[in-house]
């Protein structure tokens, strides 16, 4: 299981990818679902319908122009300057939209080398929801 950040959409905060034992090596197999956890509401892979992996510009979309622009007034904000700041450095996300069958959407953020969001791009793939594969 590893912990990734919802960022907006229908559920924000911890969000848990879970996977089975990677030992054997990554696979869309070892997928087994989404838990966000703040929300308390778990979806397992079959309720997955649509998977984007997100361009700054493809974000917008996503959710509706509403939505982003108050991310965005968020991250740009003077607070989200001065955590910036704090912070330091330029971290490179991986931003990812997610659809479910009951109509809900999610955008989570996670690091793109990371195993566990591999497998779930992968499972993505074979399943056939992913839209487009920028090739994290």
């Amino acid at each position: 299981m590893l912990l990734a950040k919802a960022v907006a959409g229908d559920f924000t905060g911890s969000t848990a990818i879970e996977t089975g034992v990677l030992w054997g090596g990554i696979s869309g197999e070892k997928f087994k679902g989404l838990t966000f956890i703040d929300a308390k509401a778990k979806y397992k892979p079959d309720q997955i319908v649509k998977v984007v992996q997100l361009s700054e510009e493809k974000t917008k979309s996503f959710l509706g122009s509403a939505v982003a622009g108050v991310a965005g007034g968020l991250l740009l904000g003077g607070a989200g300057l001065l955590a910036g700041a704090l912070v330091g450095g330029k971290k490179t996300l991986a931003r990812i939209g997610i659809e479910f069958s009951d109509g809900c959407k999610v955008i989570i953020e996670q690091a793109p080398d990371n195993a566990h969001l591999k497998c779930f791009l992968m499972y993505a793939k074979t399943a056939g929801v992913l839209e487009q594969d920028l090739g994290f």
